[in-house]
């Protein structure tokens, strides 16, 4: 009798853990929390530190995500291919680099990868910096001279290479030393670089350092001789300064908007729910520095070059964003 008993015990005890593991992973499942991740630039750069905060802020007011920044040596262009590749879902990048990107050109060529714009934020330019002391006055000074410029294989290597070629030097003229910014502001200071060249947010803490270690002197490109440049890029600007972190010094650069992306494949209430928190929250960020005002829901579009994702887009429709109903931002998959 007792034999059978635990013969019976033995198969309702089984079907009734069974029955209890797959509850339980019927709720865990229900309310699991979507990991993403938002790509940046150099553990050092304003990029890293800007996306630390936009990851906190949606991570604490978007239900089920958990959104963390990492950090991206190949910043804009490891950023953009990392989406296409579906092994991160959010990153800033630069305006120049969504357009290539998307359109699938200069280096992303020939694919046109699936990032679409989600806002964009802070002005960035080529910034390009000697020492006040040095014997160089303008780019074709440079020759002989040890540039420290973006990894081969970005785009803003290319187009710094470019730039150099229409003001007289080729490569061979001067020194490469391609390295992190962070890096080369480092060599710079001791004087070991001679001029630092790079795309980089004009509140960039490189720029900060070198200016607060040396005396130095901007470097500003010829308009006349970057008319090609301009025509070949129409996703640049030429701006004029005349004072830049407290100095009196008139000069031009190409300048553009950083472009923070999302891969076209996230969902449209995702991306909503996401644009929603941010610009809801955005005095969080605002706390953060001064400096970073330039995030706001006002000019979320300045400077956008490509289609934006429909969950942005709806958020912005909502709150009636100058722009939002501009064509050139509406995403059209057929037409890509």
């Amino acid at each position: 009798m007792r034999t059978d008993t635990k013969k019976m015990t033995k198969p309702i005890y089984v079907t009734c853990l069974i029955v209890t593991i797959l509850f339980l992973l019927s709720v865990n499942s229900a309310h699991a929390v979507r990991q993403c991740s938002m790509g940046s630039s150099g553990s050092q750069g304003s990029w890293y530190m800007v996306n630390s905060i936009v990851a906190k802020i949606i991570s604490g007011n978007v239900p089920d995500i958990r959104l963390t920044a990492v950090v991206s040596p190949g910043a804009s262009t490891e950023n953009i291919r990392r989406i296409h590749a579906k092994e991160m879902e959010f990153a800033l990048c630069t305006g120049a680099s969504s357009y290539l990107g998307f359109h699938g050109l200069d280096i992303f060529a020939p694919t046109k990868h699936d990032i679409l714009a989600w806002y964009t934020g802070q002005q960035m330019a080529y910034v390009i910096i000697v020492r006040a002391d040095s014997n160089i006055k303008s780019i074709a000074d440079l020759k002989g001279k040890v540039i420290a410029l973006d990894k081969k294989g970005t785009s803003g290597y290319v187009q710094t290479l470019r730039m150099l070629q229409l003001h007289g030097l080729k490569p061979g003229d001067y020194t490469e030393s391609t390295q992190a910014r962070g890096d080369a502001a480092g060599g710079f200071i001791d004087g070991r670089i001679d001029c630092w060249f790079y795309a980089n947010t004009l509140a960039s803490p490189h720029i900060t350092k070198m200016v607060a270690a040396r005396d130095v002197r901007f470097l500003g490109v010829d308009k006349t001789k970057m008319k090609t440049f301009m025509e070949e890029y129409p996703y640049y600007d030429l701006k004029d300064y005349e004072v830049f972190r407290g100095l009196k010094q008139s000069f031009t650069w190409v300048y553009f908007y950083e472009c923070s992306i999302v891969g076209s494949y996230l969902d449209e209430e995702l991306v909503y729910q996401c644009t929603k928190a941010l610009f809801e929250n955005i005095d969080q960020l605002h706390a953060a520095s001064p400096v970073y005002k330039e995030y706001n829901l006002e000019g979320a579009l300045n400077g956008a070059k490509i289609s934006v994702h429909p969950g942005a887009l709806r958020y912005y429709k909502e709150k009636n964003v100058k722009g939002w109903d501009n064509p050139k931002f509406q995403y059209n998959p057929g037409n890509r």
